[in-house]
C-alpha cells in the first residue's frame, strides 16, 4: 500500500514494493517522483523527518538543515528571522541518504534506474490541474 497527492509518485512506491524494497525505499522514491510532480508542494531544497518502527524499534530522523561548515557558533545565540543568517543548508538529500543507509533495501541500486526513472521520463504524462 502506498498513499501520495500525485498518482506518479503512488505508482513509483507501488512499483518499489513489489521489486522488493521495503517501506522506506518507497517512501524516499515517492518524494523524489513527488519533486518533479509537484515541485511546488516540495523538493530538495527543504528538511526531512521520518519515523521508523523496525524489528520492535522506534528510530527518528532528523535532516532538518545543519549550518554552513564555517558558521560560528557563538554568532547564533539569537538566530535571525530575516536575512542570509536565518536559513539552514537543505537537509533533504541527505536525510534520504541516511535513511536508506540505515533502513532501505534496495533503493540507491535498483529503483532509481526502474520505478522513479519510468515514472519521470514520460514526456506526455498530464500535468495535475492545479499545476498546470
Amino acid at each position: 500500500m502506498a498513499a501520495t497527492s500525485h498518482p506518479r509518485a503512488t505508482d513509483a512506491a507501488l512499483d518499489i514494493l513489489q521489486a522488493g524494497g521495503n517501506a522506506c525505499d518507497a517512501a524516499v522514491g515517492a518524494a523524489a517522483v513527488l519533486c518533479v510532480c509537484e515541485p511546488m508542494s516540495t523538493g530538495i531544497g527543504g528538511d526531512a523527518f521520518a519515523l521508523v518502527w523496525r524489528d520492535g524499534a522506534l528510530t527518528g530522523l532528523n535532516a532538518s538543515g545543519r549550518a554552513p561548515r564555517g558558521a560560528d557558533p557563538g554568532a547564533f545565540e539569537r538566530i535571525p528571522l530575516h536575512g542570509p543568517m536565518s536559513v539552514t543548508v537543505p537537509g533533504t538529500v541527505s536525510g534520504w541518504v541516511a535513511l536508506l543507509e540505515r533502513h532501505g533495501g534496495f533503493f540507491s541500486s535498483q529503483s532509481v534506474k526502474s520505478a522513479v526513472a519510468k515514472k519521470l521520463c514520460d514526456l506526455n504524462s498530464p500535468s495535475r490541474s492545479r499545476f498546470a
